[in-house]
Protein backbone atom coordinates (compact mmCIF):
# COMPACT_ATOMS: atom_id res chain seq x y z
CA UNK A 1 0.00 0.00 0.00
CA UNK A 2 2.63 2.66 0.51
CA UNK A 3 4.79 1.45 -2.83
CA UNK A 4 1.51 2.34 -4.77
CA UNK A 5 1.35 5.43 -2.92
CA UNK A 6 4.61 6.95 -3.39
CA UNK A 7 4.39 5.56 -7.23
CA UNK A 8 1.16 7.65 -7.53
CA UNK A 9 2.70 10.73 -5.52
CA UNK A 10 6.07 10.57 -7.76
CA UNK A 11 3.93 10.52 -11.06
CA UNK A 12 1.55 13.28 -9.95
CA UNK A 13 5.18 15.08 -9.44
CA UNK A 14 6.28 14.26 -12.64
CA UNK A 15 2.70 15.63 -14.20
CA UNK A 16 2.95 18.69 -12.43
CA UNK A 17 6.43 19.63 -13.34
CA UNK A 18 5.72 18.90 -17.18
CA UNK A 19 2.06 20.21 -17.69
CA UNK A 20 2.32 23.00 -15.61
CA UNK A 21 4.55 25.33 -17.63
CA UNK A 22 3.08 23.93 -20.62
CA UNK A 23 -0.32 26.03 -19.33
CA UNK A 24 1.89 28.79 -18.11
CA UNK A 25 3.97 29.61 -21.30
CA UNK A 26 1.62 28.22 -23.95
CA UNK A 27 -0.60 31.31 -24.98
CA UNK A 28 -3.43 29.24 -27.37
CA UNK A 29 -3.40 27.93 -30.66
CA UNK A 30 -0.96 29.56 -33.58
CA UNK A 31 -2.90 31.85 -36.31
CA UNK A 32 -0.30 32.89 -38.04
CA UNK A 33 -0.70 36.75 -39.55
CA UNK A 34 -1.66 37.32 -43.53
CA UNK A 35 1.74 37.81 -45.15
CA UNK A 36 1.92 40.87 -47.00
CA UNK A 37 3.00 40.52 -50.70
CA UNK A 38 5.01 42.81 -52.66
CA UNK A 39 3.99 45.72 -54.98
CA UNK A 40 5.50 44.01 -58.14
CA UNK A 41 4.55 47.33 -60.47
CA UNK A 42 6.91 49.34 -57.57
CA UNK A 43 9.63 47.37 -58.34
CA UNK A 44 12.77 49.39 -59.98
CA UNK A 45 15.12 47.19 -62.19
CA UNK A 46 18.25 47.25 -61.22
CA UNK A 47 20.34 50.02 -63.97
CA UNK A 48 21.74 48.62 -67.28
CA UNK A 49 24.79 50.07 -68.75
CA UNK A 50 23.93 52.40 -71.82
CA UNK A 51 24.45 50.52 -75.12
CA UNK A 52 24.30 52.18 -78.59
CA UNK A 53 24.05 51.29 -81.83
CA UNK A 54 27.02 50.90 -83.80
CA UNK A 55 28.43 51.29 -87.16
CA UNK A 56 32.00 50.68 -88.68
CA UNK A 57 33.15 52.94 -90.97
CA UNK A 58 36.25 52.72 -92.42
CA UNK A 59 38.82 52.94 -95.08
CA UNK A 60 40.83 49.64 -96.52
CA UNK A 61 44.50 49.59 -96.92
CA UNK A 62 47.26 47.12 -97.06
CA UNK A 63 49.56 46.04 -94.61
CA UNK A 64 50.37 43.58 -91.41
CA UNK A 65 50.17 43.73 -87.74
CA UNK A 66 52.49 41.55 -85.34
CA UNK A 67 50.66 40.90 -81.88
CA UNK A 68 53.27 39.63 -79.64
CA UNK A 69 52.85 36.08 -78.20
CA UNK A 70 55.92 35.47 -77.34
CA UNK A 71 56.41 37.18 -73.91
CA UNK A 72 53.82 34.97 -72.07
CA UNK A 73 51.70 37.45 -72.26
CA UNK A 74 48.67 37.23 -69.92
CA UNK A 75 45.62 37.87 -72.52
CA UNK A 76 43.23 35.18 -74.68
CA UNK A 77 43.33 35.91 -78.28
CA UNK A 78 39.37 35.39 -78.05
CA UNK A 79 39.40 39.07 -75.82
CA UNK A 80 40.82 40.47 -78.88
CA UNK A 81 38.27 39.45 -81.45
CA UNK A 82 36.48 42.87 -81.81
CA UNK A 83 39.78 44.58 -82.46
CA UNK A 84 41.43 41.95 -84.61
CA UNK A 85 38.14 41.79 -87.00
CA UNK A 86 37.93 45.53 -87.26
CA UNK A 87 41.77 45.42 -88.03
CA UNK A 88 41.35 42.51 -90.79
CA UNK A 89 38.22 44.75 -92.39
CA UNK A 90 40.54 47.39 -93.14
CA UNK A 91 42.89 44.86 -95.44
CA UNK A 92 45.62 44.42 -92.87
CA UNK A 93 46.64 40.87 -92.13
CA UNK A 94 47.38 40.02 -88.85
CA UNK A 95 50.63 37.69 -88.09
CA UNK A 96 51.94 36.07 -84.47
CA UNK A 97 54.92 36.22 -82.97
CA UNK A 98 55.02 32.89 -80.57
CA UNK A 99 57.39 31.80 -78.15
CA UNK A 100 58.81 28.68 -79.58
CA UNK A 101 58.76 25.57 -76.64
CA UNK A 102 61.72 23.85 -76.95
CA UNK A 103 65.26 24.29 -75.59
CA UNK A 104 66.92 24.88 -78.95
CA UNK A 105 64.94 27.81 -79.33
CA UNK A 106 65.93 28.89 -76.50
CA UNK A 107 66.99 33.08 -76.68
CA UNK A 108 65.62 32.92 -80.38
CA UNK A 109 62.63 35.38 -79.52
CA UNK A 110 64.59 38.44 -80.56
CA UNK A 111 65.82 36.82 -83.59
CA UNK A 112 61.76 36.13 -84.16
CA UNK A 113 60.89 39.59 -83.23
CA UNK A 114 63.29 41.33 -85.81
CA UNK A 115 62.28 38.89 -88.91
CA UNK A 116 58.31 39.94 -87.52
CA UNK A 117 58.98 43.34 -87.87
CA UNK A 118 61.26 43.72 -91.44
CA UNK A 119 57.40 43.62 -92.80
CA UNK A 120 55.28 44.72 -89.86
CA UNK A 121 53.36 48.11 -90.03
CA UNK A 122 52.49 48.36 -86.83
CA UNK A 123 52.71 45.74 -83.57
CA UNK A 124 50.57 45.07 -80.40
CA UNK A 125 51.80 43.96 -76.97
CA UNK A 126 49.34 43.48 -74.44
CA UNK A 127 50.35 42.09 -71.25
CA UNK A 128 53.94 41.01 -71.24
CA UNK A 129 54.36 38.56 -67.99
CA UNK A 130 57.96 37.93 -69.51
CA UNK A 131 60.17 41.38 -69.37
CA UNK A 132 61.13 42.81 -73.13
CA UNK A 133 65.24 42.30 -73.80
CA UNK A 134 67.52 44.77 -73.94
CA UNK A 135 67.94 43.36 -77.58
CA UNK A 136 63.73 43.24 -77.78
CA UNK A 137 63.28 46.52 -76.58
CA UNK A 138 66.21 48.05 -79.10
CA UNK A 139 64.63 46.54 -82.28
CA UNK A 140 60.91 47.79 -81.03
CA UNK A 141 62.86 51.17 -81.00
CA UNK A 142 64.23 51.07 -84.48
CA UNK A 143 60.65 49.93 -85.56
CA UNK A 144 59.55 53.18 -84.15
CA UNK A 145 61.53 55.53 -85.37
CA UNK A 146 61.36 53.89 -89.12
CA UNK A 147 57.79 55.08 -88.65
CA UNK A 148 56.11 51.77 -87.52
CA UNK A 149 53.06 51.75 -84.97
CA UNK A 150 53.27 50.18 -81.24
CA UNK A 151 50.09 49.64 -79.01
CA UNK A 152 50.70 48.83 -75.68
CA UNK A 153 47.91 47.64 -73.09
CA UNK A 154 47.97 46.92 -69.66
CA UNK A 155 45.55 46.12 -67.05
CA UNK A 156 45.60 46.81 -63.17
CA UNK A 157 43.77 43.24 -62.43
CA UNK A 158 46.64 41.71 -64.32
CA UNK A 159 50.02 41.29 -63.78
CA UNK A 160 52.78 42.35 -66.37
CA UNK A 161 56.11 43.62 -66.76
CA UNK A 162 54.70 45.89 -70.04
CA UNK A 163 56.97 49.10 -68.37
CA UNK A 164 60.03 46.71 -69.76
CA UNK A 165 59.09 48.23 -73.29
CA UNK A 166 57.09 51.10 -72.78
CA UNK A 167 59.81 53.31 -70.29
CA UNK A 168 61.95 53.51 -73.41
CA UNK A 169 59.06 55.73 -74.99
CA UNK A 170 58.65 57.58 -71.88
CA UNK A 171 55.76 55.83 -70.92
CA UNK A 172 55.38 54.43 -67.00
CA UNK A 173 52.37 52.13 -66.45
CA UNK A 174 51.50 53.01 -62.54
CA UNK A 175 50.44 50.21 -60.11
CA UNK A 176 46.79 50.53 -57.98
CA UNK A 177 43.21 51.61 -60.17
CA UNK A 178 41.29 54.09 -61.06
CA UNK A 179 37.91 54.63 -58.79
CA UNK A 180 35.09 56.82 -58.32
CA UNK A 181 32.71 56.61 -55.86
CA UNK A 182 30.46 59.77 -57.38
CA UNK A 183 29.44 58.86 -60.60
CA UNK A 184 30.51 55.39 -62.02
CA UNK A 185 29.08 52.78 -64.62
CA UNK A 186 27.58 50.06 -61.82
CA UNK A 187 30.72 49.30 -59.64
CA UNK A 188 33.43 52.10 -58.55
CA UNK A 189 36.02 51.11 -60.41
CA UNK A 190 33.77 51.21 -63.69
CA UNK A 191 35.18 54.87 -64.01
CA UNK A 192 34.00 57.01 -66.80
CA UNK A 193 35.79 59.41 -69.27
CA UNK A 194 34.61 62.38 -71.11
CA UNK A 195 37.79 64.94 -71.00
CA UNK A 196 39.53 63.96 -74.59
CA UNK A 197 42.02 65.74 -76.03
CA UNK A 198 42.03 66.84 -79.91
CA UNK A 199 43.46 63.55 -81.86
CA UNK A 200 42.17 61.28 -84.41
CA UNK A 201 42.28 58.62 -82.06
CA UNK A 202 39.61 60.62 -79.74
CA UNK A 203 37.28 61.64 -82.32
CA UNK A 204 33.04 60.88 -82.18
CA UNK A 205 33.89 60.28 -78.73
CA UNK A 206 31.25 61.66 -76.21
CA UNK A 207 32.03 58.77 -73.33
CA UNK A 208 33.82 56.02 -72.95
CA UNK A 209 34.09 53.40 -69.69
CA UNK A 210 36.73 51.32 -68.57
CA UNK A 211 36.61 48.92 -66.38
CA UNK A 212 38.98 48.74 -63.51
CA UNK A 213 41.68 50.94 -65.64
CA UNK A 214 45.12 52.56 -64.56
CA UNK A 215 46.87 55.85 -65.38
CA UNK A 216 49.68 56.57 -67.40
CA UNK A 217 52.69 59.00 -66.71
CA UNK A 218 53.54 61.58 -67.77
CA UNK A 219 50.28 63.28 -67.52
CA UNK A 220 51.75 65.46 -70.75
CA UNK A 221 51.68 62.24 -72.90
CA UNK A 222 47.31 62.34 -72.04
CA UNK A 223 44.72 62.25 -74.54
CA UNK A 224 42.03 61.39 -72.14
CA UNK A 225 41.41 62.54 -68.76
CA UNK A 226 39.75 61.78 -65.29
CA UNK A 227 37.39 63.90 -63.63
CA UNK A 228 37.93 65.58 -60.21
CA UNK A 229 36.35 62.73 -58.61
CA UNK A 230 38.10 59.98 -59.91
CA UNK A 231 40.83 58.79 -57.73
CA UNK A 232 43.91 56.76 -57.87
CA UNK A 233 43.97 54.06 -55.73
CA UNK A 234 47.65 54.02 -54.10
CA UNK A 235 48.03 57.30 -54.67
CA UNK A 236 44.94 59.01 -54.06
CA UNK A 237 45.98 61.52 -56.27
CA UNK A 238 42.48 62.77 -58.27
CA UNK A 239 41.41 64.63 -61.42
CA UNK A 240 43.55 64.97 -64.91
CA UNK A 241 45.26 61.34 -64.53
CA UNK A 242 45.23 59.70 -68.01
CA UNK A 243 44.78 56.10 -68.42
CA UNK A 244 45.63 56.81 -72.23
CA UNK A 245 48.70 58.39 -73.49
CA UNK A 246 50.73 58.94 -76.69
CA UNK A 247 54.49 59.37 -77.70
CA UNK A 248 57.17 59.32 -80.17
CA UNK A 249 55.63 61.72 -82.51
CA UNK A 250 52.01 59.89 -81.90
CA UNK A 251 53.78 56.14 -83.02
CA UNK A 252 53.41 54.18 -80.07
CA UNK A 253 49.83 54.51 -77.91
CA UNK A 254 49.75 53.21 -74.58
CA UNK A 255 46.32 51.86 -72.93
CA UNK A 256 45.54 51.10 -69.20
CA UNK A 257 42.29 48.80 -69.50
CA UNK A 258 42.02 45.66 -71.45
CA UNK A 259 37.99 44.94 -70.74
CA UNK A 260 36.79 47.87 -72.51
CA UNK A 261 37.73 46.51 -75.79
CA UNK A 262 36.20 43.15 -74.89
CA UNK A 263 33.27 41.46 -75.62
CA UNK A 264 30.11 42.48 -74.36
CA UNK A 265 31.64 45.18 -72.97
CA UNK A 266 32.85 46.69 -76.09
CA UNK A 267 28.84 47.68 -77.04
CA UNK A 268 28.90 50.40 -73.88
CA UNK A 269 28.54 54.14 -74.58
CA UNK A 270 31.62 55.01 -76.97
CA UNK A 271 33.34 51.89 -76.52
CA UNK A 272 33.28 50.60 -80.15
CA UNK A 273 33.56 53.35 -81.46
CA UNK A 274 37.02 53.91 -79.58
CA UNK A 275 38.06 50.40 -80.60
CA UNK A 276 37.12 51.43 -84.44
CA UNK A 277 39.52 54.22 -83.80
CA UNK A 278 42.62 52.47 -82.79
CA UNK A 279 42.14 49.73 -85.49
CA UNK A 280 42.18 53.14 -87.97
CA UNK A 281 45.35 54.19 -86.25
CA UNK A 282 47.14 51.20 -86.82
CA UNK A 283 46.17 50.67 -90.37
CA UNK A 284 47.39 54.27 -91.31
CA UNK A 285 50.90 53.23 -91.92
CA UNK A 286 53.87 55.50 -91.09
CA UNK A 287 56.17 53.06 -92.06
CA UNK A 288 59.56 53.39 -94.37
CA UNK A 289 60.87 50.30 -95.43
CA UNK A 290 64.74 50.24 -95.86
CA UNK A 291 67.13 48.16 -97.21
CA UNK A 292 67.71 46.30 -93.67
CA UNK A 293 64.34 45.17 -94.29
CA UNK A 294 64.48 43.13 -97.52
CA UNK A 295 63.03 41.96 -99.51
CA UNK A 296 60.32 43.84 -98.08
CA UNK A 297 61.68 47.21 -99.23
CA UNK A 298 60.21 45.81 -102.73
CA UNK A 299 56.87 45.58 -103.98
CA UNK A 300 55.66 41.80 -104.55
CA UNK A 301 55.46 42.84 -108.33
CA UNK A 302 58.82 43.71 -108.95
CA UNK A 303 60.72 43.78 -112.44
CA UNK A 304 64.67 42.55 -112.67
CA UNK A 305 66.42 44.43 -115.18
CA UNK A 306 69.97 44.15 -116.73
CA UNK A 307 71.81 45.10 -119.58
CA UNK A 308 74.88 42.62 -119.99
CA UNK A 309 74.08 39.12 -120.78
CA UNK A 310 76.76 37.02 -118.81
CA UNK A 311 74.34 38.27 -115.60
CA UNK A 312 71.33 36.98 -117.02
CA UNK A 313 71.90 33.44 -114.96
CA UNK A 314 72.25 35.69 -111.95
CA UNK A 315 69.04 36.74 -112.54
CA UNK A 316 67.36 34.30 -113.07
CA UNK A 317 68.45 32.62 -109.81
CA UNK A 318 67.46 36.07 -107.71
CA UNK A 319 64.01 35.47 -109.63
CA UNK A 320 63.97 31.65 -107.94
CA UNK A 321 64.89 33.65 -104.41
CA UNK A 322 62.37 36.37 -104.18
CA UNK A 323 59.53 33.82 -106.08
CA UNK A 324 60.38 31.70 -102.55
CA UNK A 325 60.23 34.72 -100.79
CA UNK A 326 56.39 35.44 -101.98
CA UNK A 327 57.30 37.68 -104.37
CA UNK A 328 56.51 37.88 -108.37
CA UNK A 329 59.24 39.24 -110.77
CA UNK A 330 59.91 39.26 -114.65
CA UNK A 331 63.39 39.86 -116.42
CA UNK A 332 64.17 41.63 -118.69
CA UNK A 333 67.33 43.05 -120.26
CA UNK A 334 67.06 46.83 -120.86
CA UNK A 335 68.54 49.43 -122.15
CA UNK A 336 70.79 52.60 -120.88
CA UNK A 337 69.62 54.36 -119.29
CA UNK A 338 67.25 52.58 -116.72
CA UNK A 339 64.04 53.86 -116.36
CA UNK A 340 61.09 53.03 -113.92
CA UNK A 341 57.52 52.13 -114.25
CA UNK A 342 57.71 49.82 -111.37
CA UNK A 343 59.44 48.69 -108.32
CA UNK A 344 63.06 47.30 -109.98
CA UNK A 345 65.93 45.20 -109.15
CA UNK A 346 69.06 45.78 -111.33
CA UNK A 347 71.74 43.82 -111.71
CA UNK A 348 74.64 44.82 -113.45
CA UNK A 349 78.85 45.01 -113.31
CA UNK A 350 81.01 48.02 -112.32
CA UNK A 351 81.20 48.77 -115.66
CA UNK A 352 77.67 49.01 -116.72
CA UNK A 353 76.57 51.47 -114.13
CA UNK A 354 76.45 54.19 -116.99
CA UNK A 355 72.95 52.68 -117.10
CA UNK A 356 71.94 53.64 -113.18
CA UNK A 357 74.13 56.73 -113.12
CA UNK A 358 71.32 59.04 -111.84
CA UNK A 359 70.55 56.66 -108.92
CA UNK A 360 73.65 56.60 -107.79
CA UNK A 361 74.37 60.03 -108.50
CA UNK A 362 71.30 60.90 -106.06
CA UNK A 363 73.34 58.83 -103.33
CA UNK A 364 76.44 60.62 -104.11
CA UNK A 365 78.51 57.56 -105.56
CA UNK A 366 80.93 57.62 -108.28
CA UNK A 367 82.42 54.44 -109.76
CA UNK A 368 84.68 54.79 -112.92
CA UNK A 369 86.35 52.35 -114.71
CA UNK A 370 89.65 52.70 -116.67
CA UNK A 371 92.13 50.10 -118.41
CA UNK A 372 89.81 47.74 -115.55
CA UNK A 373 90.73 49.62 -112.80
CA UNK A 374 88.09 50.45 -110.78
CA UNK A 375 87.09 53.36 -108.36
CA UNK A 376 84.38 54.11 -105.97
CA UNK A 377 84.17 57.05 -104.33
CA UNK A 378 80.88 58.48 -101.67
CA UNK A 379 80.44 61.44 -100.43
CA UNK A 380 82.02 61.71 -97.07
CA UNK A 381 83.61 58.34 -97.44
CA UNK A 382 86.14 59.06 -99.72
CA UNK A 383 87.53 56.03 -101.92
CA UNK A 384 86.04 52.62 -100.72
CA UNK A 385 87.23 49.96 -103.22
CA UNK A 386 88.93 46.92 -103.08
CA UNK A 387 89.05 44.09 -104.49
CA UNK A 388 86.01 41.81 -103.58
CA UNK A 389 83.83 44.73 -103.16
CA UNK A 390 80.21 44.95 -103.76
CA UNK A 391 77.22 47.45 -103.51
CA UNK A 392 74.20 47.29 -102.87
CA UNK A 393 71.90 50.12 -102.93
CA UNK A 394 67.96 51.09 -102.59
CA UNK A 395 66.68 54.26 -104.39
CA UNK A 396 63.32 55.61 -104.07
CA UNK A 397 63.19 58.13 -106.42
CA UNK A 398 59.73 58.94 -108.14
CA UNK A 399 57.83 56.94 -106.12
CA UNK A 400 59.15 54.00 -107.28
CA UNK A 401 61.99 51.84 -105.60
CA UNK A 402 65.26 50.57 -107.33
CA UNK A 403 67.65 48.24 -105.72
CA UNK A 404 71.38 48.78 -107.14
CA UNK A 405 73.47 44.98 -106.66
CA UNK A 406 76.60 45.91 -108.16
CA UNK A 407 79.90 44.45 -108.16
CA UNK A 408 83.15 43.69 -110.38
CA UNK A 409 82.79 40.22 -111.87
CA UNK A 410 80.36 37.73 -112.08
CA UNK A 411 81.61 35.72 -109.27
CA UNK A 412 80.96 38.92 -107.34
CA UNK A 413 77.95 39.17 -108.03
CA UNK A 414 77.03 35.89 -107.07
CA UNK A 415 78.33 35.97 -103.81
CA UNK A 416 76.08 39.06 -103.38
CA UNK A 417 73.20 37.41 -104.16
CA UNK A 418 74.28 34.68 -101.71
CA UNK A 419 74.42 37.49 -98.52
CA UNK A 420 71.13 38.83 -99.38
CA UNK A 421 69.80 35.46 -99.20
CA UNK A 422 71.22 34.77 -96.19
CA UNK A 423 70.49 38.14 -94.77
CA UNK A 424 74.60 38.44 -94.34
CA UNK A 425 74.26 41.71 -96.08
CA UNK A 426 73.34 43.51 -93.03
CA UNK A 427 76.56 43.28 -91.10
CA UNK A 428 77.73 45.41 -94.35
CA UNK A 429 75.21 48.36 -93.94
CA UNK A 430 77.15 51.66 -93.95
CA UNK A 431 73.80 53.69 -94.06
CA UNK A 432 69.76 52.86 -94.03
CA UNK A 433 69.78 52.54 -98.06
CA UNK A 434 73.43 51.24 -98.66
CA UNK A 435 75.77 48.09 -98.10
CA UNK A 436 79.14 47.85 -99.22
CA UNK A 437 80.06 44.22 -99.04
CA UNK A 438 83.15 42.60 -99.19
CA UNK A 439 83.70 38.52 -99.90
CA UNK A 440 87.61 39.11 -100.47
CA UNK A 441 90.80 40.88 -98.92
CA UNK A 442 90.58 43.32 -96.46
CA UNK A 443 88.08 42.33 -93.83
CA UNK A 444 87.64 45.68 -91.85
CA UNK A 445 84.33 47.49 -92.49
CA UNK A 446 83.84 50.15 -95.19
CA UNK A 447 82.60 52.65 -93.58
CA UNK A 448 86.04 52.80 -91.40
CA UNK A 449 88.36 53.38 -94.89
CA UNK A 450 88.90 57.10 -95.72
Amino acid sequence: MKVGLKVILFVGLIAICVIAPWFYFYEGKYVPSAIRKPSYEDITAAPTPHTSKFTDVYREGEGMVVIDLAHDNNFTLTELNPLRLRIVSRGYTIEYLKKETNEEAKGSVSKKLEEKLRLADALVVLLPVASYSEKGVQLVREFVDKGGKLLLIADPTRPSNVNSLSSEFGLVFESGYLYNLTENEGNFRNIFIYQFGTDDLTKNLAKIVFYTAGYISPATNGIAFTDDNTFASVTETKGSLSPIALSSKSRVLAISDLTFMTEPYNTVYDNNQFVSNIADWLAESERIFLLSDFPHCISDDVGIAYTDPSVLDMATRLKVLLTDMGKEAEISRREAPITLSRDTIFLGLFKETEAVKGYLDEADISITTEKELINIEIGGMGKVYKEGTSLIYLSGQDNKRLLLILADTDDMLKETVDLLEAGKFRQWLVTDRLAICRTKGPAEAPRNEK
